[in-house]
């Protein structure tokens, strides 16, 4: 049985929940992740579509 993840973005416009294992669960510093993000580091992770559900925002 997996836990419950629920995120959001910052302003919670966008918000979505998964029941999954966290795994394949990465950070890039790379040019092209700094250049599109704004950011310094991305951190993401892959989850089955399945257990992928939208909240709010879509």
């Amino acid at each position: 049985m997996s836990d419950i993840h629920s995120g959001s973005c910052h302003c919670g416009g966008l918000r979505y929940q998964f029941d999954a294992p966290l795994r394949d669960i990465a950070h890039c510093h790379c040019s092209i992740c700094r250049r599109t993000s704004g950011a310094t580091v991305v951190n993401w992770i892959s989850v089955p579509l399945a257990s992928f559900t939208w909240l709010t925002g879509l």
